[in-house]
């Protein structure tokens, strides 16, 4: 079920879609004269197809996932669920350190690495701020689970697409054989996590006030974006090859956004 997130303020306007980066204007053409070198025969052709068939697929990885994950920060889902996990706190330090780690592993292992360490620390910062608490227990929480939890599935590491592929493993079987090391580096992460910063003396005081509820500014994009990720995450435990499940969600939640708020 989609949270109830309020109505967002009156003044809210659309939330509009970042442009190009100046780099995704080189990675491009970059791109293009390498398509250009093996066409003219400067590359030799076979070595050519052998590569792109290798790497092709984690390329459509890469970029539908930095879609989907693009859109998840900009319809602020990570705000409105960060916002929601300490209201449920209720003051609490640890019931927060739980939900934390909790929210922080489980974008890692559905979203990939980098959408933890990029896009959910600027997140937990802000949020850090809010509560005024000090920002390095939430900020290490992501930039440490960003890591020791993306064991779980193929998705949530580049390396465990790579591993996965060469040992023939689809994404359940793989998350069989790696729930217990998964689980155990979680656990130890939360050991470390606690004693090295979310203690009493770390934190430096016993409960913090629980912020405001917020809403996005776009109910429709937040909602799509929402949408997106568990329709993702359905078709990886329906057993839908990762690539496929990936390219159709992103491409249906960045199309169903830009007609809906466009």
């Amino acid at each position: 079920m989609i949270p109830d997130v309020g109505e967002p303020p009156a003044s809210a306007g659309r939330t509009r879609l970042r442009g190009l980066h100046p780099l995704d204007g080189v990675a491009l053409g970059l791109a293009l004269l390498g398509a250009a070198c093996a066409l003219t025969g400067l590359l030799p052709r076979a070595e050519t197809a052998a590569t792109l068939a290798r790497v092709l697929p984690l390329l459509l990885f890469l970029g539908t996932v930095v879609v989907l994950a693009e859109l998840t920060a900009v319809a602020g889902v990570f705000d409105v669920l960060a916002t929601r996990l300490a209201i449920a706190a209720r003051g609490s330090y640890p019931a927060l350190f739980v939900l934390c780690v909790g929210f922080a592993s489980v974008t890692t292992i559905a979203l990939n690495l980098d959408t933890t360490a990029v896009l959910l620390t600027p997140v937990m910062l802000a949020l850090a701020r809010r509560l005024g608490m000090p920002p390095l227990p939430l900020a290490m929480t992501t930039v440490w689970l960003a890591n020791t939890a993306s064991l779980l599935l193929p998705v949530s590491n580049l390396t465990n697409l790579l591993a996965a592929d060469r040992v023939g493993l689809d994404p359940l079987p793989y998350a069989a054989r790696m729930a217990l090391p998964q689980l155990a580096a979680i656990g130890v992460t939360m050991a470390l996590l606690w004693a090295g910063y979310w203690r009493r003396g770390r934190r430096g005081s016993a409960r913090f006030v629980a912020p405001e509820r917020s809403a996005p500014v776009d109910r429709v994009l937040y909602r799509t974006a929402l949408a997106g990720c568990l329709l993702f995450v359905a078709g990886i435990l329906a057993g839908v090859e990762i690539g496929i499940a990936l390219a159709v969600t992103a491409t249906l939640a960045a199309v169903g956004a830009l007609l809906l708020t466009g």
